[in-house]
């Protein structure tokens, strides 16, 4: 290939969201197809030849935070101009002032594709922010990429006629080992345990449904435990009663502990408001663990395709209640879970039309 093959991935939320796990996927699957591929993150990791680059200007304190946002601002835009030739494709996350910095950038870079895992944060949804936010895309970007119909919905609603290219959630391939003297004391004091445990792990929001689980947890039989672990940065669990058969480990989850508490789970439960693809469900089946998940359209669509992978329970309380009741039974005083994980061959994901695309128009 030419020296404008090399593509560059921006990742300005890496070590916030868990995305250096989509990063090194993103970055295998080019690779494979011929591209030198450099990212640019928040995020270190020396196994996959990761470096930070870019500070995290997710901070608590707004004042820090737009400080550090100049200072990434600054960064991405050096990166932009030493790189006239390279492709860059930018993780958009709907954070507007980020977006829009990097979809001006766009205007003198042409070569910037913008990766949108959602358009506007869950939680904050507005419909007239996503109309306008959706028109500068379609100022400035003649081509999105995106990972689920919803998406795709959302951006054609709103007028944007220029090129989508649609393709799933990338497979994780990240080592599912962990170093035991690693990991964190309050994780390894979860197992073993002799209940069936329910892992709901990621951010805590509202749109995760966290309410509709800690809701489910307080009716559920002796039988199960739960685990939240993630980050409750916007201080929800302060608003709710946790029941006493739920631990929560209330940080940012460190790769190891992650690793820990993925392979000793029974099941993970997404009981999700709303999303448009999820990095948790991904994890699930890379550790090869039953997912329990609400009916949203692109659960349904994975669960359809391949049943093995876990269970649709519904939308409520009630139907979670319902479902989880009915999922174990006790044998000979055994507890036996009706379902379980079979292992089959997960096909990769086509990336072939992004391929193309940046193929077409080297120059």
């Amino acid at each position: 290939m030419s020296s404008d093959s090399k593509i560059i991935i921006v990742d300005s939320i890496g070590s916030h969201s868990g995305m250096h796990y989509y990063d090194v996927a993103f970055k295998h699957a080019l690779e494979s197809k011929g591209f030198v591929v450099e990212v640019v993150s928040n995020f270190y990791s020396r196994e996959n030849h990761i470096q930070r680059k870019l500070p995290n200007f997710y901070r608590s304190n707004r004042a820090i935070s737009g400080l550090y946002f100049l200072v990434a601002a600054m960064d991405i835009a050096r990166i932009f101009k030493r790189n006239p030739n390279s492709y860059f494709i930018y993780y958009s996350f709907g954070n507007i002032i980020a977006d829009c910095t990097v979809l001006l950038f766009s205007k003198v870079h042409k070569k910037i594709i913008f990766d949108i895992h959602e358009v506007l944060p869950l939680d904050h949804w507005k419909p007239n922010a996503a109309r306008r936010i959706v028109r500068l895309y379609k100022m400035f970007a003649p081509v999105i990429i995106v990972h689920s119909k919803r998406n795709t919905e959302i951006f054609c609603s709103y007028g944007y006629k220029n090129q989508i290219i649609l393709f799933d959630h990338l497979r994780y391939d990240i080592d599912r080992e962990y170093e035991y003297d690693q990991v964190s004391e309050d994780v390894r004091r979860l197992f073993p345990s002799e209940r069936i445990t329910l892992l709901f792990f990621g951010h805590i929001r509202l749109s995760k449904g966290i309410d509709i689980l800690l809701a489910a947890a307080r009716r559920l039989p002796g039988i199960y435990s739960v685990i939240v672990a993630g980050n409750d940065s916007d201080g929800i669990l302060n608003r709710i009663q946790v029941p006493g058969n739920v631990v929560v480990i209330n940080r940012v989850i460190s790769d190891n502990d992650l690793r820990y508490l993925f392979s000793h789970c029974d099941c993970v439960v997404l009981p999700y408001r709303q999303v448009s693809q999820s990095g948790v469900l991904e994890m699930a089946l890379h550790f090869e663990k039953v997912a329990i998940v609400s009916d949203l359209p692109i659960f349904r669509e994975m669960i359809d395709k391949r049943p093995e992978l876990g269970f649709v329970y519904g939308h409520t309380t009630d139907d979670l209640v319902d479902f989880l009741t009915k999922f174990v039974s006790v044998e000979n005083g055994k507890v036996k879970m009706l379902g379980s994980y079979h292992s089959s061959t997960r096909m990769q994901v086509d990336i072939d039309e992004l391929v193309s695309y940046i193929l077409s128009h080297q120059t």
